[in-house]
């Protein structure tokens, strides 16, 4: 059994571009430690995070407790930096085609339960959301109000959508 919140698949490239995207991984130069912004308290932080758009405070309160740092400097300075690793950053180097992507859902043999946030997301449009549901064999499909970060949005909604599907029989 799976259980997919707001995707279904990898995001997909046109194959034509699996040159250029190549070209851009590899000669990029490397990810240099920057100075990352320091941010004198967690609510500031959360704040920053609100600001920036696509989510509610209560997530963005989430995402920062669990994603800042203590700045560490040799003078008195304190205040919280985001922890995170520069690779993460790098343009990935491969992507699969939205064929390759729909070939691999279509080969899902288990029941799948997908829920999607209503509206779709920029990167996930409603047709292409739809399309890749199709490609299921055995699937459900739950659609709830919320963005991205839908499962911190909205917790007790997601697992009330997930409920127990993970009891059923098997396929």
């Amino acid at each position: 059994r799976l259980v997919a919140i707001e995707a279904l698949g990898a995001l997909a490239e046109d194959i034509d571009r699996s040159a250029l995207r190549l070209h851009r991984a590899f000669s990029e130069p490397r990810a240099t430690r920057r100075s990352l912004r320091v941010f004198p308290d967690i609510a500031t932080a959360v704040e920053t995070r609100v600001a920036s758009g696509g989510i509610e405070v209560a997530a963005a309160r989430l995402l920062v407790e669990r994603g800042v740092a203590p700045a560490r400097f040799d003078g008195s300075q304190g205040g919280y930096t985001w922890r995170s690793d520069p690779r993460l950053t790098r343009p990935t180097a491969i992507r699969m085609s939205e064929d390759q992507v729909r070939d691999l859902l279509t080969a899902i043999e288990c029941p799948t339960r997908v829920v999607y946030a209503n509206p779709a997301q920029p990167y996930f449009p409603e047709a292409l959301r739809r399309a890749r549901f199709a490609c299921l064999r055995h699937g459900e499909l739950v659609v709830l109000d919320g963005g991205h970060h839908l499962h911190m949005e909205q917790p007790e909604a997601v697992t009330a959508a997930i409920g127990g599907h993970f009891a059923g029989p098997r396929h």
